[in-house]
């Protein structure tokens, strides 16, 4: 739109047409100003962040922990995974007695 045809477009409304517009106008970029604002603020950004990883590790944390607990109040799911972790406790037992030994031997 270029000046005149604006010009003549606000000659052909009314007054109160045109201040309704300007409001409009300056609602909108008053909502851009805002959304821009919060864009570029990292500080916020950083606690929000900082906050909805807390509560995900929070549900994260009780609901492992709830999990363990049933598993430890039944007796047959207490024997199944203590069938499961002990093959992985002992490699790890066996791969730091090995590696205890290579670094006895290279010193």
């Amino acid at each position: 739109m270029t000046p005149t045809d604006a010009a003549q477009d606000s000659q052909s409304r009314d007054p109160d047409q045109i201040e309704a517009d300007i409001e409009a106008t300056r609602e909108d970029l008053g909502r851009t100003v805002d959304e821009l604002t919060q864009r570029l603020d990292v500080k916020s950004q950083a606690k929000a962040r900082v906050a909805a990883t807390r509560e995900r590790a929070t549900a994260r944390a009780q609901g492992v922990s709830e999990q363990a607990r049933a598993t430890w109040e039944d007796p047959q799911a207490r024997g199944d995974a203590i069938q499961k972790v002990a093959p992985v406790l002992a490699a790890v037992a066996a791969v730091s007695v090995a590696l205890g030994l290579v670094r006895r031997a290279r010193s």
